[in-house]
């Protein structure tokens, strides 16, 4: 610990061995392409965090070789209170920053990923998952912030269940397969909630949520997201799914008052409390503060952290005056929580102009803490050096 930063640096190449990615509390920095063949499994514990490097010239995990080559295995499963989660190791995440997940169609049976969150990747045509040929569960995850198909099935009869496909170009894209699509929660997506292009096989997506009571969009008659042709998607659910749990953000306070603080000076901490009161885990997705404002995040911590169910994270503040005057600005807390994606918290404070003179002078018969609330006094510059302040 103590590096810059925090992580544990996993060289790309081919795991042709079984291996165990260990959950330390830390995240994997996943440096480039990494292949998993030679019928080795890479097992993923729950709570570990991979973040793909957004520099490298193809930053993807495949699983399995195609056609004569060797097999490979993923055990991705996560807890509903310690998902693993895949995603970029960018400052500042955005779509596209690395490519995808890849399941050839030499992939071990018992291949999953359970209780994850797959977010900031799509590689174009394959989207953020790509299955082909193979047919892994994919069960009670997160897939969003994908520049192309949070999911895309080709040849596939996976089952997708119980996972919240949001904020994609497309949910699903599926092609010559036959999932099970059912209890999902497909919502915000630009295109399709579920595309497929292939009139030889019907995909059943019955049982699933479109983000609107009404049903799909596309094809369908609803206000939902849209469906295409070559579809079974009624009935659909009228209410998001069950099996999915909700978060639930809390922030107190959502006003913070620094007071008066003198320029050039920094004041103390104070702190804002983000708290998950939901069953469903919360993820923090940003903490802005205007980057010309006087108040500034002490502490990044909190970004980009998952919160279990009762979990919380303190984020500090901290006002550095530059000008005289009330001073005011916002932190903006974004999150996961459907029913308040943003929260707001008032910052304020007074910049005052510092003196260390003795108040018992007086100038013209004003003492010098009034004269020091003057922004329009000069005469304080002439005093300043026989006090040891520079103004």
């Amino acid at each position: 610990l103590g590096n810059n930063p925090d992580q544990i640096y996993f060289q790309g190449g081919s795991v042709r061995t079984d291996f165990r990615m260990i959950n330390f509390g830390i995240p994997y920095f996943i440096s480039g392409l990494t292949t998993v063949q030679n019928s080795a499994t890479l097992t993923i514990e729950p709570g570990v965090e991979l973040r793909f490097n957004p520099a490298a010239t193809n930053p993807r995990l495949i699983i399995g070789e195609s056609g004569t080559g060797t097999s490979g295995g993923l055990i991705a499963r996560g807890t509903a209170s310690q998902p693993i989660i895949f995603t970029s190791d960018a400052a500042d995440p955005e779509p596209g920053d690395w490519a995808n997940i890849v399941f050839r169609s030499n992939v071990t049976d018992d291949s999953i990923i359970a209780h994850a969150v797959i977010e900031y990747g799509g590689y174009p045509s394959q989207g953020n998952i790509y299955i082909s040929g193979s047919s892994p569960a994919i069960q009670n995850c997160m897939v969003r912030f994908i520049a192309d198909s949070g999911i895309h099935l080709y040849d596939s009869n996976s089952e997708i269940s119980c996972t919240e496909i949001q904020h994609n170009i497309t949910g699903i894209h599926t092609a010559l397969s036959n999932p099970v699509i059912t209890n999902n929660n497909l919502s915000g997506n630009v295109n399709y909630g579920l595309y497929n292009n292939s009139a030889a096989s019907v995909v059943d997506a019955r049982h699933n949520w479109w983000g609107d009571p009404s049903g799909p969009a596309g094809v369908g008659s609803g206000s939902g997201d849209a469906v295409s042709n070559y579809v079974v998607y009624d009935p659909w659910l009228t209410q998001k799914s069950a099996c999915i749990l909700e978060p639930a953000m809390a922030v107190e306070p959502t006003a913070v008052d620094f007071g008066p603080v003198g320029i050039g000076d920094v004041s103390g901490i104070q702190v804002v409390s983000i708290s998950n009161q939901g069953p469903g885990g919360l993820m923090i997705d940003g903490l802005d503060v205007a980057a010309d404002s006087d108040f500034f995040l002490a502490d990044r911590s909190c970004l980009r952290r998952f919160l279990a169910a009762g979990d919380f994270c303190d984020v500090w503040l901290a006002f550095a005056p530059n000008n005289i005057g009330d001073r005011a600005a916002s932190l903006v807390i974004s999150s996961n929580d459907p029913a308040a994606s943003e929260v707001v918290v008032d910052l304020t404070g007074q910049g005052q102009l510092v003196t260390d003179f003795d108040y018992d002078l007086d100038v013209d018969g004003r003492d010098l803490a009034t004269l020091a609330a003057d922004p329009d006094l000069i005469l304080l510059s002439v005093f300043a050096g026989s006090f040891g302040r520079r103004y």
